[in-house]
Parts: structure tokens; C-alpha cells; sequence
């Protein structure tokens, strides 16, 4: 199993969690549109725009800038809900000794 896809493994290969799996670990570093989102996570562009506002609402995603017509979004990092999942993934990951390391 991929370290990437370990939320699609889990939960199974549904937009909301190919979504949820690009959240966690692509737009950590990177923003991201709409139409980016669509295009890289397979999900075609009115169902990101159906599901999106959910991870909004629960603070795992925050608008960053505009460019253009496109509002650019990055993964909350502050967000509990997000550190939680990031921790859940890493623990799932690694053994424990690497992940003292890891968060030291």
C-alpha cells in the first residue's frame, strides 16, 4: 500500500475520499484551484465543487488567493480536524520509534 493513498485504501475509492486523500497530502505544501483539484484527483469539476465546501466548513482547507477568476486553496495546517488526520496517517505509516523521531 502507497503511503499516499492510505485514506483511499481505507475508506475506499469514492470522490469525497480521493479529495480528502489530495488535502492531506498534496495541497499541505502547494495551492491548488478547483480545476486543478478536478484534474489531479480523477473527480470531475461540479462533483469538487459539490463536496469542497464541506472540507470548508470543517476547516481542513482555507482560500489563499485569487488568480484571476480561480480562488486558490491550501490545507489548513491549524486545523485539529487536519492534525488529527496527519497524525492518524503517520502513525499508520510508520512504527512508533520512527515517529517519536518524526515529531520531535
Amino acid at each position: 500500500m502507497k503511503n499516499r493513498d492510505l485514506i483511499i485504501q481505507l475508506f475506499g475509492d469514492r470522490p469525497q475520499t480521493r479529495i480528502l486523500n489530495f488535502i492531506l497530502t498534496e495541497m499541505s505544501f502547494f495551492n491548488y484551484s478547483i480545476t486543478d483539484i478536478a484534474k489531479l484527483t480523477g473527480v470531475t469539476k461540479p462533483t469538487v465543487y459539490a463536496i469542497f465546501p464541506v472540507f470548508e466548513k470543517m476547516g481542513l482547507v482555507k482560500k489563499t488567493r485569487e488568480v484571476g477568476n480561480a480562488i486558490m486553496y491550501m490545507a489548513n495546517k491549524d486545523s485539529p480536524i487536519y492534525k488529527s488526520l496527519q497524525k492518524f496517517i503517520l502513525e499508520s505509516c510508520v512504527g512508533e520509534k520512527e515517529l517519536e523521531e518524526v515529531l520531535a
